[in-house]
């Protein structure tokens, strides 16, 4: 069963996990140990055998080479004469006692066909010998090579025997013959030293004939001429085989796990290894693993039961958790613990407590952040609401404009000019209003810039100036070029204009002066009262200000706070929305407002945006120039609201043109098919059923890439375009609009055509 699982005190639960860890790394540091221990123990074992085994392979090396020494020094000594007189040769071989003494199965002299032409005593049988290798004596006689031949099995003793054949040259250097030395490993040879010896009680030496993956001799003489497995059966053993010198463990060709060291005899192109099972190589390390095995098992109880000890000791205060839960759990509602003692468990109390009034915290702030993001998600439905209502808002207006505009001119002392005149004026300060609104709720797009603040503001001073009363005026400090900033030109002429207006109707009661100024301060320079929006903190770079300053009574510290709220006003004139909108497109540039206003002293609003020190300001765009066009020709309106059709539709009427009309954006691609040699304009709406105003725009250009296109909308200009691809536009119409602003749009987009 765990231990774990079930009502355990946390004392038990520390304690068992204390002492489980101690055993894992306990039990992990033997473990290490141990195999620390076998693998310098391998290390160390395999480079002994491997200096043991290099010295014998020299030794075997020396032997070869003094036999082919003297096997050659007698070749030298045996001509064209003596190979041709059978008995003078024979005498000469049974006269050799080097010969005799280094090969035990005597030496045949071959002809340079091969035959036999004389052998000692006691060599082999020919047979046998012409079937040592007959590779060996092609490389002899036909190459002229000192060779050592393949081991082959003596068919009276059974045993393998060895050959060493050199070349018998003539005077003239030619191969006339071969001298061959044959070694019996059944009887006392040079190699018996490794037959014979043996490495610990079971390890042992391993001659072997890479080429022929054949062991030549070996320790075991059971094992002599025994076939190792073919290559690609143990990789290790291919490896050793194919010339690699050094020391591994590995499972030999019986299934026997070995350190087996190797080194090359390259005379004979044979390799010599010593095996030594790693039951007895490693058996040292095993009785010391079995030693450290008793060690750890009686440190991990001992250890294991002190440390059981101490930490059940140390966690003994834990028990008075019981009771201040017992206390805590008395009320529905989460309360403070008592710290009763003053030590780790007081500390752990004391953090608890602290930890219960974060968490209190921070459920109050989430739920004032979901109370916000509530209004937040309201405020973003409010303004898609009141976007479309807007836009549905406009058409109305348009139609009401356009009728207006279709009534007629009458006398200027006349009443029904004076109602018309007025009835303008509404229907532009509604849409006023309308597009006011829009800005207010954020359905504005900004198109930002580098430009120049002067710039900007200059341009918009003299239509400003035109405008004011008689009775004030308008001073301007505006030095060139001026701060850099990230703007919306538009946007930024409309925050003056708000500042402006409000100055005015601040002193709308009496003359006095509007001083609009442009500057520059750090952000350390920017006041911290009356600043807005409420939270806004600068950024660490200098500031671009703009201030509007006037000479009216001021406000009161009361009303300041309420400036920037939607629709507040205390004057007789104004709407409430002029400094709620200047702060909205103010922030929307990373900047904000500041408010002076001394009692009686005027008032001084500064606007405070980034500057962009660095970057290259855009000049701004100059006023398009409007000409007249000539009237005539046909003009394909396309709107979804019928009433607007045909109040605006009069509207191009009246100016000559001769009108087509379609509700959508389909309707519209057939009738401009029939119709198009005819239609030198299209007018259309952005948002229709089915084809919106976008689409009919590519469908358009498509058609006739040089078609001039005006595009009319309810939305923001920014906005209205911002889906559009540039140039498929030729003119914007910011509903709702009257005679003269679509008499100058058909001036910029037809001119002279």
């Amino acid at each position: 069963m765990n231990l774990f699982s079930f009502h355990h005190s946390i004392k038990t639960k520390v304690t068992l996990t204390t002492v489980a860890i101690f055993m894992v790394s306990l039990w992990s540091l033997a473990l290490y140990l141990s195999q620390v221990l076998r693998r310098d123990m391998q290390g160390l074992l395999g480079a002994q055998q491997f200096s043991a085994v290099s010295i014998l392979a020299e030794q075997i090396n020396s032997e070869l080479v003094n036999r082919i020494q003297i096997l050659e020094s007698h070749a030298k000594n045996l001509g064209p004469v003596v190979l041709g007189q059978a008995g003078a040769l024979q005498r000469r071989l049974d006269e050799s006692p080097a010969l005799q003494d280094l090969f035990n199965s005597g030496v045949v002299a071959l002809g340079s066909n091969g035959a036999v032409l004389a052998k000692t005593s006691f060599a082999m049988d020919l047979a046998d010998y012409r079937a040592t290798d007959s590779d060996q004596l092609v490389a002899t006689l036909k190459a002229g090579r000192t060779t050592i031949g393949r081991p082959v099995m003596d068919r009276k003793l059974l045993l393998p025997v060895v050959a060493v054949a050199v070349p018998i040259r003539g005077p003239d250097g030619r191969v006339i013959g071969a001298l061959s030395g044959l070694t019996h490993l059944g009887t006392p040879n040079f190699l018996d030293r490794i037959a014979q010896n043996h490495f610990g009680r079971t390890g042992g030496f391993l001659l072997v004939a890479p080429r022929y993956r054949l062991i030549v001799t070996a320790s075991n003489k059971a094992r002599i001429m025994e076939i190792l497995p073919p290559s690609g059966r143990n990789p290790t053993i291919d490896r050793f085989l194919a010339g690699y010198e050094g020391s591994t463990v590995f499972r030999d060709a019986r299934g026997v796990e070995v350190l087996t060291s190797t080194r090359n005899i390259p005379l004979a192109n044979w390799q010599l290894a010593l095996s030594l099972p790693t039951s007895e190589a490693f058996a040292p390390i095993l009785a010391v693993e079995r030693r450290m095995l008793l060690a750890t098992i009686f440190l991990s109880l001992v250890m294991g039961g002190l440390t059981w000890c101490v930490v059940t000791r140390q966690l003994a205060p834990l028990a008075t958790a019981k009771a201040l839960a017992a206390v805590a759990s008395t009320t529905g509602a989460a309360q403070s613990l008592p710290v009763i003692r003053q030590d780790e468990i007081g500390d752990m109390i004391s953090g608890f407590n602290h930890l219960l009034q974060t968490l209190k915290q921070a459920e109050t702030e989430k739920t004032e952040l979901e109370a916000r993001n509530r209004q937040l998600q309201k405020a973003e439905s409010l303004g898609l609401m009141a976007a479309s209502i807007a836009h549905h808002f406009n058409n109305r207006l348009q139609t009401i404009m356009a009728s207006l505009e279709m009534v007629g001119e009458f006398p200027e002392d006349s009443s029904m000019s004076r109602y018309v005149g007025l009835a303008k004026q509404a229907t532009a300060r509604a849409a006023e209003v309308s597009r006011l609104l829009l800005v207010y709720l954020g359905q504005v797009i900004l198109e930002r810039k580098p430009r120049l603040l002067t710039e900007i503001c200059q341009r918009n001073i003299a239509i400003l100036r035109k405008g004011l009363p008689s009775t004030l005026t308008l001073e301007s400090d505006c030095p060139e070029p001026g701060p850099v900033i990230s703007a919306d030109a538009e946007q930024i002429q409309q925050v003056l204009t708000s500042l402006v207006t409000n100055a005015c109707e601040a002193m709308a009661d009496g003359g006095g002066c509007i001083r609009v100024s442009i500057g520059t301060c750090g952000a350390t320079e920017i006041p911290t009262q009356y600043r807005y929006p409420i939270g806004w903190q600068p950024l660490g770079v200098d500031h671009a200000f703009l201030a509007v300053a006037d000479t009216g009574y001021g406000i009161i510290p009361a009303d300041i706070e309420k400036l920037f709220d939607p629709f507040f006003s205390r004057k007789s004139v104004g709407r409430g929305l002029g400094l709620p909108v200047a702060l909205g497109l103010v922030q929307a540039h990373g900047g904000g407002i500041t408010v002076e206003s001394p009692h009686g002293l005027g008032s001084v609003f500064r606007v405070h945006i980034p500057i962009l020190p660095e970057a290259e300001p855009i000049p701004l765009e100059p006023p398009l120039p409007i000409s007249r066009s000539k009237g005539g020709g046909t003009v394909l309106m396309v709107d979804d609201d019928e009433l607007l059709l045909e109040s605006t539709g009069a509207l191009i009427e009246s100016l000559g043109f001769k009108l087509l009309t379609a509700r959508d954006g389909i309707e519209a691609l057939e009738i401009f098919r029939i119709h198009q040699p005819e239609i030198r304009c299209v007018l259309t709406d952005l948002t229709m059923p089915r084809m919106d105003g976008r689409e009919l725009l590519d469908a358009l250009h498509q058609l006739d890439p040089n078609l001039p296109v005006i595009l009319a909308s309810g939305y923001d200009k920014v906005q209205a375009l911002g889906g559009t691809r540039p140039g498929r536009a030729q003119a914007f119409l910011n509903k709702p609009f009257g005679l003269k602003q679509i008499r100058d749009a058909f001036g910029r987009v037809l001119g002279d055509r």
